[in-house]
């Protein structure tokens, strides 16, 4: 089976990532190193089937801020609002910016 390797200039990351997820970083201005941030120390919520969305909450953005240098936070501050949606598998399925909360379903 034949490997589709992502250049450099789409995604430079550990985690494994779907093809899908390597053009919407690419698509959407996410680096590797914000979307490793988001895996490392982003929140997690369960959305059913064994799927996570993993996003950077205030609570998360506080931790985030606490462990990173001061101007190297600032740098990344304006670029915080992503997702990830993580399939059960552990691989990155896609990526999007939030433009509203995640809310929490009742």
């Amino acid at each position: 089976m034949h490997q589709d390797h992502a250049s450099s200039s789409e995604i430079d990351c550990i985690s494994p990532t779907t093809r899908h997820a390597q053009i919407r970083c690419q698509q959407r201005g996410i680096s590797g190193q914000l979307l490793e941030l988001l895996l490392d120390h982003g929140k997690e919520r369960h959305l059913g089937h064994g799927a996570t969305i993993v996003s950077f909450p205030k609570d998360a953005r506080e931790r985030l801020r606490r462990s990173l240098p001061r101007k190297t936070y600032a740098a990344l501050d304006s670029r915080l609002n992503v997702y990830a949606i993580v399939g059960a598998n552990g691989q990155v399925m896609t990526v999007g910016h939030r433009y509203q909360p995640l809310r929490d379903k009742h």
